[in-house]
């Protein structure tokens, strides 16, 4: 992303480290998967928002929301 700015590259940089500290957590197998999507999302959703292009945001929230959704059916 072009657009991004040195705190939101610092953002993701701790949310890389967040997902991959839950992916290889085994004591909490339930919590670290948990964790694990929400810094996920927020890591996706901070990339889309660094774009700064409002129909992309858009998209990606109405896509979170369905997949909220579906996943908790």
């Amino acid at each position: 992303v072009v657009n991004i700015t040195p705190e939101q590259l610092k953002t993701l940089h701790k949310l890389l480290e967040e997902m991959e500290e839950h992916s290889s957590s085994r004591s909490d197998i339930i919590g670290s998967a948990a964790r694990f999507v929400r810094a996920n999302v927020a890591f996706h959703f901070l990339i889309v928002s660094a774009a700064g292009n409002p129909y992309l945001s858009r998209l990606y929230a109405q896509l979170q929301m369905h997949l909220q959704i579906v996943t908790y059916l």
